[in-house]
């Protein structure tokens, strides 16, 4: 019980420094957060259904899992709350909360990946402000307490993101505001030594490396999603392997890209692997 106390006080000591340090920044820049809304639809924004996934991916069941959690421990209390501090529209808050389910759906299957974009961090924070409800919710949908970007100072900043990246794409089709929604995408490169090391690395060896436990025995589905996520990494990496160094535009390699699963951020992963050759 004092444990749960002071787990609660200290995401709400969180969520209010991060959400002031926020606002605070906004002010010294000249402007007011209220205000600044990039993701304002011209024309309304349509919700593509099942958050987007791609076709045949085994998220369904999870999807309904998050919003049945959700609907219980949120409902309306966080748009009411960043629609009154933030002055954000309803399809600007209908947009980030489409993109922040997404990330929720990442965070439950991974044990780290990093959250990002100013106005998505802002509804996570104001998410973490009812500590409670956080909380309850964290261990309803993903079996543990979601904290925000844990031991992120400790970890390659760059490879995470470009992680973030290639498993978004790998599960979800990307919408005309998700560039905007997570700060744009295709600005960072993965760790060489680090996709090396995952080559070497069997398939239940990266599912312990990477994946939280805790998803994948709380969340419908979470397992599948696993497994295909580690085949598909696996695949793309002894792709990369097979083809060797500086092989982009030859006849191999666009056949590989034709027989790939997720094929358009198949360069991205391959052109971090071969890095080192690529500079020389």
């Amino acid at each position: 019980m004092t444990y749960s106390v002071s787990l609660s006080v200290s995401l709400l000591v969180i969520a209010i420094l991060l959400t002031l340090c926020m606002v605070m920044t906004h002010k010294l820049r000249g402007s007011k957060p209220a205000k600044e809304s990039p993701l304002e639809p011209s024309d309304g924004f349509i919700e593509p259904e099942w958050l987007g996934i791609r076709s045949g991916f085994a998220l369904k069941p999870t999807i309904l899992f998050l919003e049945n959690s959700f609907s219980m421990y949120y409902e309306d209390i966080l748009r009411e709350r960043v629609m009154n501090l933030y002055g954000w529209s309803d399809e600007t808050y209908r947009i980030l909360l489409f993109e922040l389910k997404r990330y929720l759906i990442m965070r439950s299957t991974f044990k780290f990946i990093p959250l990002r974009g100013d106005q998505t961090r802002i509804l996570w924070n104001e998410m973490i402000v009812h500590s409670d409800r956080f909380e309850k919710f964290c261990h309803t949908f993903a079996g543990r307490t979601l904290l925000p970007d844990p031991e992120s100072s400790e970890r390659p900043t760059h490879h995470y993101q470009a992680m973030f990246e290639w498993f978004y794409f790998s599960c979800y089709i990307p919408t005309e505001h998700s560039a905007a929604a997570w700060g744009g995408f295709h600005q960072y490169t993965f760790d060489q030594l680090i996709l090396q090391r995952y080559k070497q690395m069997s398939h239940n060896t990266i599912l312990i490396t990477l994946f939280s436990m805790e998803g994948i025995n709380n969340t419908p589905d979470i397992d599948k999603a696993a497994n295909y996520l580690i085949a598909l990494l696996r695949s793309h990496l002894h792709a990369s392997v097979d083809l060797g160094a500086h092989a982009q535009g030859s006849a191999a390699y666009n056949k590989t890209m034709s027989t790939l699963d997720v094929s358009d951020i198949f360069p991205y992963l391959y052109t971090s692997y071969w890095r080192v050759q690529e500079q020389e």
